[in-house]
């Protein structure tokens, strides 16, 4: 379960960026 948390927040932060 950590790493789908850790795959969330990174594609929260990418997205971030490119908002």
């Amino acid at each position: 379960m950590r790493e789908i948390e850790t795959a969330g927040t990174e594609l929260t932060l990418f997205c971030s960026l490119f908002l």
